[in-house]
């Protein structure tokens, strides 16, 4: 059974909290960047370590390999034509490549004429197809999983890049270390994890993708063995947010009420919805894929929606 700590009675809304997790793989060193696809309905992740590995696990078919070395891919997202994004450590860039791992090409690799710092977390806008991703220091530090050295970039920023030009354009440095992100369901507002501030950091999104608005939802607070920090998130249909944090996954509303905390066993470092019925939450739980049941559908984001 699943342990939390309720703020708001309305979490039992979003999820049943007397669950057993399903542990799915227990294979990986660290998982990360899961993504689902609604329409072969398989979930394809990361591992950060080892070089890193692309995994892809199906109900019909179980868990393989389909990658075996990935210059250490953090986050990744399909966009509206099936293709996916990754962020990779060892080359602090942001590639794109097709499903089946074929037709791999750089996206985004450099900025103002000097390299990325180290690009962690992607999405894509459905409604016109540009990307966002964050870019903070985390490849560069030492014993990280990726390539230590000093920060390129004068700041960690968020930024989008135009999917055909591959232009790449600064939108903010106003997030202390930038993590996950995720659009609201009407693509209006963006919700960035500050990893260092322990905070969900929300924007207002203009016609044209620029950001305005700022605000900020209550700190993340400390739970169980408090392992993890704001990493990666997700979003459900209704705009809540369920987000990596300190011992588990943090949940709030799109108002930013703190609904509570769903415990699980190790560090969770992103989190996605999927499942036929959208109903799924797939988490990476470090050596780990998990998966639980919720009660609203996630938002649908990418190929085939």
């Amino acid at each position: 059974m699943l342990q939390s700590e309720i703020f708001d009675i309305r979490l039992h809304d979003l999820i049943d909290v007397n669950q057993n997790p399903n542990i799915l793989v227990d294979a990986c060193e660290f998982s990360e960047g899961p993504i689902w696809n609604p329409v072969k309905e398989y979930l394809t992740f990361s591992d950060t370590r080892r070089g890193g590995r692309t995994y892809r696990w199906s109900e019909k078919e179980g868990f393989s390999t389909i990658r075996s070395y990935t210059n250490a891919a953090n986050g990744e997202a399909y966009d509206s034509e099936g293709r996916i994004l990754l962020c990779e450590h060892f080359t602090h860039r942001v590639a794109r490549m097709n499903d089946d791992t074929t037709g791999y090409e750089v996206m985004a690799s450099h900025y103002n004429g000097k390299e990325l710092n180290s690009p962690n977390d992607v999405i894509v806008k459905k409604s016109n197809g540009a990307i966002y991703f964050t870019d903070p220091h985390f490849g560069r530090r030492q014993g990280g999983c990726g390539i230590a050295g000093l920060m390129p970039q004068p700041v960690q920023g968020v930024y989008r890049i135009d999917p055909v030009s591959k232009e790449t354009v600064l939108l903010t440095d106003e997030v202390c270390e930038p993590n996950g992100l995720a659009f609201s369901p009407d693509e209006k507002t963006i919700y960035i994890a500050d990893t260092e501030m322990k905070e969900l950091v929300v924007f207002d999104v203009d016609d044209n993708g620029d950001f305005y608005n700022k605000r900020v939802f209550p700190k993340t607070k400390d739970y169980g063995c408090d392992n993890g920090l704001p990493d990666g998130l997700c979003i459900d249909e209704q705009g809540n947010i369920y987000l990596a944090a300190q011992g588990g996954i943090h949940i709030y509303t799109k108002d930013g009420d703190y609904l509570g905390i769903v415990a699980m066993p190790k560090t969770v470092g992103n989190l996605c919805f999927g499942g036929t019925d959208m109903k799924s939450l797939f988490v990476c739980c470090s050596n780990m894929l998990i998966a639980l049941k919720v009660k609203i559908a996630g938002a649908r984001i990418g190929i085939g929606c």
